[in-house]
């Protein structure tokens, strides 16, 4: 369907957003100035019922004629897979309005009236730029919930799942959580082996007291905070021992 001048152009603007609510996703558009037409914003809608959304109208009211192009949209987006800022776009669109020129309106000419037969038409036209947002949406919202489970999933979660137990002072979620924790760093759960190798004697005695402690069933004899010191220094050397051994299996680039 052709346009002429009168008429008006709908398009919707819909992002999703998987974390964080829906009032955090920038608007698309802040500023639209052309010569020859009018841009009326409804107030954005937002929804946070099954995963953040925000849904914008935008009605362009062509009052000359020409080729108009309606302007990208870009959003920017934490990948917190590669650690890095990644940009998501829309490209523009241009459409041709039939009519004359704004360099013809010299004079103030009576109001076009909007043709509001042809907006359910000409909203068809704004669904390329819908369909591709929620393409997009769709790609962004699978990657969240990808690194969101590897996140749960991570040794890193693990040792501060433990930590949090450490600082509840409870006994018996702190030796589970150790066990769960150490299964993720190294595939075992053999708390006294690990501390032998990479703690150090206070810590081989925490780990004692705390055996004997849950078998006494008494919380009187550690304070599992004490934990948290000496299991974030063998943490780290078995880290850095790991990290090591990856670096030196790395085939020499000039032998």
């Amino acid at each position: 369907m052709g346009l002429e001048v009168g008429d008006a152009l709908v398009v919707h603007y819909i992002a999703e957003l998987d974390g964080l609510p829906s009032m955090f996703i920038p608007e698309f558009l802040s500023e639209f100035k052309v010569p020859g037409v009018s841009v009326y914003a409804a107030a954005p809608v937002f929804s946070d019922d099954d995963g953040a959304v925000r849904n914008e109208k935008l009605t362009f009211v062509f009052e000359a004629g020409g080729d108009i192009e309606i302007p990208a949209v870009s959003l920017d987006w934490w990948n917190a897979t590669t650690e890095s800022i990644e940009t998501l776009s829309v490209a523009s669109l241009t459409v041709s309005v039939a009519g004359p020129p704004v360099a013809a309106l010299q004079t103030p000419q009576v109001k076009q009236t909007i043709n509001l037969w042809r907006i359910a038409g000409l909203t068809a036209l704004g669904l390329v730029a819908l369909i591709l947002l929620r393409r997009i949406s769709a790609v962004v919202s699978a990657r969240q919930k990808v690194n969101k489970q590897q996140r749960l999933e991570s040794e890193a979660h693990a040792f501060e799942q433990l930590n949090a137990a450490t600082r509840s002072k409870d006994h018996h979620a702190t030796y589970e959580r150790l066990l769960a924790w150490l299964e993720r760093l190294d595939g075992t759960a053999d708390a006294m082996s690990f501390a032998a190798r990479y703690g150090d004697p206070e810590l081989q005695n925490q780990l004692i007291q705390l055996s004997s402690t849950l078998y006494s069933n008494s919380d009187a004899e550690l304070d599992v905070r004490q934990l948290q010191k000496p299991l974030s220094k063998a943490r780290q050397r078995f880290l850095d021992e790991a990290r090591l051994g990856t670096q030196t299996m790395l085939p020499n680039l000039n032998p």
